[in-house]
């Protein structure tokens, strides 16, 4: 009876690893760290870090690259600081390195939590993958930058040059 009892939960078990592994979406692309964000100025940071593909495929989709504050370490809960688009990366078997320019935003409030990345497909944003940039906890507070995750950004890569005269003032900005 032992027996029978036992082959009964290994088959159950069988069939539900199976019905899993065909429900479960495969992610086209995962992150490889080295991984960092280092903001460049008032206006954007640079996300730097390497693709790799987890099946040939032509190309990996349109997927988001994603700053964001986690609130814990199992990536379950997060405050979104910054987002861009990359259309598509050709599919390689090496290691792809990616450079994002992720602008920087002007927030209300403060985030705290564990600063990382996250990759998220563009048309459901499905989660992908996301790597922790730190294990300490922090908070990130910003005084400037753009008003909106849901505003087009504006960055400045040359510096700004500002003149002025008695009648008029001037702002340049040569590579916007």
């Amino acid at each position: 009876m032992n027996s029978l009892i036992r082959i009964w939960i290994g088959l159950m078990l069988l069939l539900m690893t199976a019905l899993d592994a065909e429900g479960a979406e495969v992610s086209p692309i995962a992150i490889l760290c080295p991984c960092s964000f280092e903001p460049q100025n008032q206006t954007y940071g640079l996300a730097k870090f390497s693709v790799v593909f987890n099946d040939p495929v032509a190309a990996s989709g349109a997927v988001n690259v994603e700053f964001a504050m986690f609130k814990d370490l199992d990536f379950s809960n997060w405050s979104l600081l910054s987002s861009a688009e990359i259309n598509s990366l050709a599919y390689k078997a090496a290691p792809q390195a990616v450079e994002v320019r992720l602008p920087t935003y002007a927030f209300s409030n403060s985030a705290t939590g564990f600063a990382g990345l996250r990759i998220t497909n563009t048309t459901d944003f499905n989660f992908y993958d996301g790597v922790l940039l730190s294990t300490s906890s922090s908070t990130r507070q910003k005084v400037y930058g753009l008003s909106s995750v849901n505003s087009l950004p504006m960055m400045f890569l040359t510096p700004p040059e500002f003149s002025a005269t008695v009648d008029s003032a001037t702002l340049t900005v040569s590579k916007l």
